[in-house]
């Protein structure tokens, strides 16, 4: 006699809500910055397809932006009850040098050349500290 087959894992992936950084274009990584007032509106349309599918555990990144996320999913609706896991190893990648700097900044005559290098690997090292 055969055991029963437990059922497949699913992972549900979701970035957070948008953060004024977001909206500036600034290079944001580890820089702890939450999200926008507009969070619960921007996250309704996920809550909505969330609720229902059974969500057992939230692991999230220690900055404020990703447990501000999965708050707001929960007051939508979503795995009430379920305690979000902060987790270090989800914190985003370190932009270094380029933390902060908007998208325009760093394609100036400032950071052009180190952040075009950083982007093509072509100089072997990151141009970007972090």
């Amino acid at each position: 006699m055969q055991s029963p087959q437990a059922a497949p894992a699913r992972l549900l992936l979701t970035r957070h809500a948008q953060t004024p950084w977001n909206r500036e274009y600034r290079y944001n990584s580890r820089t702890d910055v939450d999200v926008g007032e507009d969070a619960a509106e921007q996250l309704a349309p996920l809550a909505a397809r969330l609720r229902g599918e059974g969500v057992e555990r939230i692991l999230v990144s220690t900055l404020a932006r990703a447990r501000s996320t999965a708050r707001i999913l929960q007051e939508q609706g979503v795995a009430a009850g379920v305690a979000p896991e902060p987790r270090p190893e989800l914190v985003e990648l370190d932009f270094g040098g380029f933390e902060g700097i908007t998208r325009e900044e760093l394609r100036g005559p400032v950071h052009g050349e180190a952040f075009a290098a950083w982007l093509t690997g072509e100089d072997g090292e990151p141009a970007a500290p972090g």
